[in-house]
């Protein structure tokens, strides 16, 4: 009551006052909509709901499974009752339109003038203007059939006009006979329980048009007040008198004879539309018996080949069962425990390498510590490998390959200083006649392989500038030795130069001084020349190309590591030609020496004097013996 006074008062007019469905209907209360749907636009599946409420009988919001009785009522609340609903909002359209809303007309064409004047098809009109508005202003043509559908003629229906032909003359022919009235015999012969008597059917064949209308509607319900006054009128009448008048006799005016007339005439009348509905109903059962029978032969033989369909399908079902408990569940077992199998042992490799990655950095530490420098850069390259292409996305590794990157850095350098101090050591040891093997061949030879691995080739650039400072020094030395055996040189003042005191040598002892100072760079020169093939054949086993010429690189050779073939042909090629020219120039550095050594401008005696040379030219021919 609450919400139809809220819609008397706001005056719209609610979706749930009138089914779209069904005609002349109309509520007063949500409830009674709900129960009419309930009722008329929903069918009961065992316990679910359909609703049918829509074109078609089909509700486009609702599974066509059904629900249970609470969602049903949720459903109805929230897509039925309210201006939403597609199919209540058309039937509202639809009534405004038809209570006198807009309505559409043939004045609600219309034509768009510009358009039709700058149409493009038509070019320019010569006789625009001198045309009359109207339906020939604009030029008809035909439309051609569209080609995409197909031409449909008579034929295509002839096989559908014969499969129906033998039903439509049956049809017809059943349609045709009239209908014979059944006489009191024939109907209590066929319905013996029929109450009816046969004056009664001879004087208005029970016309079913003489029972009221409200009794024949759908919703009809002694609960709504209008309907039970329409068939109760004598009760409404005794409703409408006075109070004063009612209220002393209330129980008399009840049991008054009036009253008392007007239940039994209601009675025979009610009594009446039951005879004329039950001799209908007799009526239609005997003229439909045949079919009826004949529905029920079917139907017989319809539940016989269903039954018939179950066992076929039972024991269709058991045999699959069957077959799946002995042929397919062991199979699929197998296959899953194979899939398992698989999959475990995957991630127990995983582990496995995750857990071999983690001991990268002590293994690199001990390989360092040996050193094996080929060995630790090889460890360091593999693993990042792994973590880029085995182990990428793992999130506790994300700041290893960083650490990595670091700690081939910090083994380049410890490689290039290890390299220059044995260089330093080597070069600089003395240079004695019964020592001819490198020292410490077996760490050159890991240095130069850890150089050679990491691709930087300038080592032999630093071996180099170290071979140029031995053979100074080893100059400067045997200088300083005859020098210091001299007699001569130690006539001379004490704060000479030893420029002065080479000057001062006699023939003899700058004959011992040139025959010193060539030993001494021939057996530099065969040290240099040692280390040298100790590199080249470092070089040649990084590419897999050894070639063993002489004792001392077989014996090199067997101490060196194990290394996989890392160096290309073009690095070995680059790397070969350098060792050539170190031992190329310094055999040349060591002529160029030598022969400063001899030159005659470099030999000056005390007691000649020579004009023509200035003291910039003797300085300029002197300055090696300063180096």
């Amino acid at each position: 009551m609450e919400e139809t006074n809220r819609e008397n008062r706001s005056g719209i007019r609610q979706v749930w006052q009138s089914c779209a469905y069904c005609s002349n209907l109309s509520f007063t209360s949500l409830q009674q909509f709900i129960e009419h749907l309930r009722s008329k636009h929903c069918t009961q599946e065992g316990g679910s709901f359909v609703c049918r409420y829509g074109e078609n009988n089909v509700c486009c919001t609702l599974p066509v499974e059904g629900v249970n009785d609470l969602d049903y009522e949720r459903h109805v609340f929230k897509h039925h009752t309210t201006a939403n609903n597609k199919a209540g909002s058309r039937k509202v359209s639809q009534s405004k339109s038809e209570t006198g809303g807009e309505r559409w007309t043939s004045h609600t064409t219309a034509q768009n003038l510009p358009a039709v004047l700058n149409d493009p098809r038509q070019g320019k009109q010569k006789d625009f203007f001198t045309k009359t508005w109207g339906d020939s202003f604009v030029e008809v043509t035909d439309i051609p059939a569209p080609h995409y559908l197909p031409h449909i003629s008579l034929e295509n229906f002839q096989v559908y006009l014969r499969k129906t032909a033998k039903r439509h003359r049956k049809h017809a022919r059943l349609n045709s006979v009239a209908l014979k009235p059944y006489s009191h015999a024939e109907l209590l012969q066929t319905f013996p329980n029929l109450r009816v008597s046969s004056k009664s059917i001879e004087k208005n064949q029970f016309d079913i048009s003489v029972i009221p209308k409200i009794f024949l509607d759908n919703n009809f319900a002694l609960n709504n007040i209008e309907t039970f006054n329409t068939v109760f009128p004598h009760l409404g009448q005794l409703k409408t008198l006075p109070a004063s008048t009612t209220a002393p006799s209330s129980s008399h005016a009840a049991g008054s004879p009036t009253s008392i007339d007007s239940a039994k005439i209601l009675q025979e009348k009610l009594t009446h539309y039951l005879d004329i509905v039950e001799v209908q109903i007799a009526q239609q059962v005997s003229q439909k018996s045949d079919a009826f029978f004949l529905a029920m032969t079917s139907h017989d033989t319809l539940m016989e080949q269903l039954g018939h369909t179950i066992s076929m399908v039972r024991t269709l079902r058991e045999k699959i069962n069957s077959i799946d408990s002995v042929l397919v569940k062991d199979s699929l077992t197998i296959i899953k425990c194979e899939r398992r199998r698989a999959h475990y042992l995957q991630v127990y490799n995983k582990l496995k390498l995750m857990s071999t990655v983690l001991q990268t950095q002590p293994t690199i530490q001990l390989l360092l510590s040996a050193p094996d420098y080929v060995a630790a850069l090889d460890l360091i390259y593999t693993t990042q490998e792994l973590l880029s292409h085995h182990l990428a996305g793992v999130h506790s590794f994300r700041h290893l390959g960083s650490e990595l990157n670091e700690m081939v850095k910090v083994i380049g350098t410890l490689m290039t200083g290890e390299f220059e101090r044995y260089a330093t050591a080597d070069l600089n040891r003395p240079l004695l006649e019964s020592e001819d093997q490198v020292l410490q061949g077996d760490k050159l030879s890991c240095i130069v392989l850890g150089m050679l691995r990491r691709g930087c080739f300038d080592f032999i650039d630093a071996y180099q500038q170290e071979t140029i400072s031995a053979i100074k020094a080893a100059i400067k030395q045997a200088v300083i030795e005859v020098v210091a055996t001299s007699d001569t040189a130690h006539r001379i003042s004490g704060d000479s130069s030893l420029e002065d005191q080479l000057k001062a040598l006699a023939t003899e002892e700058w004959t011992q001084l040139l025959k010193n100072a060539a030993t001494t760079l021939r057996r530099l020169v065969r040290r240099v020349k040692k280390a040298a093939d100790i590199m080249q054949h470092a070089t040649d086993a990084s590419t897999g190309t050894v070639t063993t010429n002489t004792a001392t690189e077989e014996s090199s050779a067997s101490n060196l590591p194990v290394t996989d073939y890392f160096l290309s042909a073009e690095d070995h090629a680059k790397v070969s030609h350098k060792l050539k020219q170190l031992l190329t120039s310094t055999c040349q550095y060591t002529q160029e020496r030598c022969a400063q050594l001899l030159s005659s401008k470099s030999i000056i005696w005390p007691d000649e004097k020579c004009p023509t040379i200035t003291d910039k030219e003797r300085d300029r021919d002197s300055h090696w013996l300063a180096e």
